[in-house]
C-alpha cells in the first residue's frame, strides 16, 4: 500500500535542533530546489513515483520501438556482443545479442570499476530482482560503464571497499590494487594489475588482522576472494584494467547471486571503448550522419550553436568540458581538453593536436589517445543507434536536454528523417544508482550501505528475501524524496545553500516520510 507524503506532519525527534525540524514547508522548499536543478528527476517522481521499486525495475525492459533502422541496430548489437565474446565467451555473447534484439536498451549509470561501491551494487541488484528465478527475455544486466573517470573518483575504482566492525564504530576499508600515485589517471587505457599488485593487497590484509581491524575469519574470506577471482590466470592475462573489471565483476556477481543460479548475468563493458569501435568501423570513412557531424563545416557550426553551454556538453567560453573528445597524450597521467581550431582538435596551448580528419581520429584511437566525451558517446549510442539508456540522477535531465538540442539542430539543417528516428526515444529511465535496498546492520545498531564485497563477507540465506520484500514496499517517490538532502548538497555549491535546508539529513527525511521502520538491513556485520 502506498504511503502518502505526510504533509501537516511534524517530526519531534529529529536529529536537527528542535526549532529546525523538518516541516511541510521545509520539505516542499527542499524538493523545489532539487528539482529546479534536475527537472527530470522531479518528473520521474510525479509520473512513476507510486510504483514500487520492484515494478519500476520491470519498466526498464519494455520494448524499445524508437529506432527501427535494422542496419544500425545490428551494428550496435554486433559490436557490443563481439566485446562480450572476447572477454566472457561465445555463449554469453549470444545471450546478450538475443536480449538486445528484444529490449534494445542498456544501463549507463555506473562507472567502469570493481563491483564494490554501494550505489553501483544497488543499481544492479534492483534491475535483477524481478528476474532472479529465470526469465526468457532478461538473462543479463548489461552495463556500459563510464571509464573516463579518474582513479580518485568517489566510486573508488582502484580497489575494493568493504566494512568491518570495530569496538566503537564500523570501518570502511579500502583494499587497493594500485598505489596512490595512479589517482590522477583515468581508468580507460590503464594497464592491468599484476600479481605484484595483489601481493600488496595480501600484505594489507595481514596488517589489518594485526591491527584488529578485521577478524581472522574475514581475512580468510578476503584472501579466498583474491585467490579465486582477482588472481585467476585469465584475469591476470588481460592487457587492461577495464578488461579485468569485466571478468571479475561477472564472477563476483555470480558469488553474490549464489542462491539464485538462474539470476541474470552481470555484464560490464567499457562505454568509451564501444563508442570508439563504432566510430572506427562505421563512421570515419562512411557517408553517415555521424561522419557529417564530425567533418562537415555546416554541421560543425550547428553543433557549436546548439551544444556550447549545455549540461555535459562543453563551454568554449568557460573552458568546461571538451569538444567531443578528450585526449590522453602518451606518457601523461591527466586527460586534457580538446577544442576545435581550424582543421585540428588541440589543447589550448597547442602542445597536443590531431587533425580533424578520418585519418587523424583513427590514428589517435589506435594509439589509445582519444576518449569520447559524454556528449559524443550519447550522440552515437542514443541519437544515432537509438539505444535506450537507463541513467542516474543527472543523466535523465542532461540526456533529455541533449535530445531536445539534437532535434532542434537536425530540424535547422532540415534533416527531418533523422529527427523522426529519435523523436519518441525515452531518455528518462532512472537507474536506482544509490544506496536504497542493500544495508548492513552494525554492532552499534547503525545502518550501513552494503558494498559488493560486504555481500560475500556477511550475506546469508535471508539477505535477498529481505531485499526483495523491501523493493515491493518502497516506492520510487519515497526513494527520491528520502535522497533530497544528498541531492541538494550535490547540485548546489556551499555558498548557494540555505543553512536550514543544508542541515536536513537523510535520516530526518526517513522520519518525516514515515520510513523509519521500512528500510531495514538485510545482513549483519559480524
Amino acid at each position: 500500500m502506498n504511503r502518502p507524503i505526510p504533509l501537516h506532519k511534524y517530526v519531534s525527534n529529529s536529529s536537527i535542533p528542535e526549532d529546525n525540524v523538518v516541516t511541510d514547508r521545509m520539505f516542499l522548499k527542499l524538493k523545489a530546489k532539487v528539482f529546479a536543478r534536475r527537472p527530470e528527476l522531479g518528473n520521474t517522481a510525479d509520473e512513476h513515483g507510486d510504483l514500487s521499486l520492484y515494478e519500476y525495475a520491470k519498466r526498464y525492459n519494455e520494448p524499445n520501438t524508437a529506432m527501427q533502422i535494422e542496419e544500425r541496430r545490428t551494428q550496435f548489437i554486433d559490436t557490443f556482443a563481439e566485446e562480450v565474446k572476447k572477454l566472457l565467451g561465445k555463449e554469453i555473447a549470444e545471450s546478450c545479442k538475443k536480449q538486445l534484439d528484444k529490449t534494445y536498451r542498456i544501463t549507463t549509470a555506473d562507472h567502469h570499476g570493481p563491483l564494490s561501491e554501494p550505489g553501483m551494487v544497488n543499481s544492479n541488484i534492483h534491475e535483477a530482482l524481478p528476474y532472479l528465478n529465470g526469465d526468457d527475455t532478461v538473462k543479463n544486466i548489461m552495463v556500459l560503464g563510464c571509464a573516463n573517470v579518474s582513479f580518485d573518483n568517489d566510486t573508488f575504482p582502484r580497489g575494493l571497499l568493504f566494512h568491518s566492525a570495530g569496538p566503537t564504530e564500523v570501518t570502511n576499508n579500502q583494499l587497493t590494487f594500485y598505489p596512490r600515485s595512479v589517482r590522477p589517471c583515468p581508468v580507460i587505457y590503464y594497464p592491468a594489475y599484476t600479481m605484484d599488485n595483489l601481493e600488496n593487497a595480501y600484505k594489507r590484509i595481514e596488517t589489518w588482522v594485526k591491527e584488529k581491524t578485521i577478524t581472522e575469519h574475514e581475512s580468510q574470506r578476503l584472501k579466498l576472494l583474491l585467490n579465486e577471482i582477482y588472481a585467476d590466470p585469465s584475469v591476470l592475462s588481460c592487457n587492461y584494467f577495464s578488461e579485468q573489471i569485466t571478468k571479475t565483476n561477472f564472477t563476483v556477481w555470480k558469488r553474490i547471486m549464489k542462491d539464485y543460479p538462474d539470476a541474470p548475468n552481470l555484464i560490464y563493458i567499457e562505454q568509451e571503448g564501444i563508442v570508439n569501435k563504432l566510430l572506427d568501423n562505421y563512421h570515419l570513412d562512411q557517408d553517415t550522419f555521424i561522419n557529417k557531424l564530425l567533418f562537415t563545416p555546416k554541421y560543425q557550426e550547428l553543433l557549436l550553436k546548439h551544444f556550447d553551454g549545455i549540461m555535459r556538453g562543453f563551454s568554449t567560453k568557460d573552458k568546461i568540458g571538451t569538444y567531443l573528445f578528450w585526449a590522453l597524450p602518451n606518457g601523461q597521467k591527466y586527460r586534457v581538453q580538446l577544442w576545435k581550431k581550424g582543421k585540428y582538435l588541440q589543447t589550448d596551448d597547442g602542445s597536443y593536436k590531431i587533425e580533424l580528419t578520418p585519418e587523424g581520429l583513427r590514428g589517435a584511437i589506435k594509439r589509445k589517445e582519444l576518449i569520447p566525451s559524454t556528449l559524443m558517446s550519447f550522440i552515437i549510442l542514443a541519437f544515432y543507434y537509438g539505444v535506450r539508456l537507463v541513467g542516474g540522477k543527472n543523466q535523465t535531465t542532461y540526456l533529455t536536454q541533449m535530445k531536445e538540442a539534437f532535434i532542434t539542430m537536425l530540424e535547422e539543417y532540415d534533416n527531418k528523417e533523422e529527427s523522426n528516428y529519435i523523436s519518441d526515444l525515452r531518455t528518462t529511465d532512472l537507474s536506482i544508482n544509490l544506496p536504497s535496498l542493500a544495508y548492513l546492520q552494525s554492532p552499534q545498531e547503525t545502518k550501513i550501505p552494503a558494498t559488493g564485497i560486504d555481500f560475500l563477507l556477511y550475506g546469508n540465506e535471508t539477505t535477498f528475501t529481505i531485499i526483495k520484500l523491501l523493493s515491493k514496499v518502497l516506492t520510487v517517490k519515497e526513494l527520491i524524496y528520502r535522497s533530497l538532502p544528498d541531492y541538494y548538497k550535490k547540485f548546489y555549491k556551499e555558498d548557494e545553500r540555505d543553512a536550514r535546508l543544508d542541515k536536513i539529513t537523510k535520516e530526518d527525511l526517513e522520519k518525516y516520510l514515515g520510513l523509519g521502520k521500512t528500510i531495514v538491513p538485510s545482513a549483519k556485520i559480524s
